[in-house]
């Protein structure tokens, strides 16, 4: 979970660096790791190992930061 949770915010930041597909593929990459530790925090939460309603609440806004990095991977 801290591997995933920590690529989403440094692959941003290299993407932001980048231009072209680089940018891109970083972005993605991103993207990938905010569903990982969204399966990650779900799996957990069902299991009752940490509290279902922070999870909600944490899930809530990876979410947000899921439709970010789509729209970024998926310009107009």
């Amino acid at each position: 979970m801290i591997r995933a949770a920590s690529s989403v915010p440094a692959n941003v930041a290299e993407g932001q660096g980048r231009s072209g597909q680089h940018r891109l593929y970083h972005w993605r990459v991103a993207y990938g790791s905010a569903r990982e530790l969204a399966v990650h925090l779900t799996l957990l939460s069902d299991a009752g190992a940490i509290d279902a309603a922070a999870a909600r609440r944490v899930l809530a806004l990876l979410d947000e930061v899921r439709a970010m990095l789509w729209r970024m991977t998926h310009p107009r």
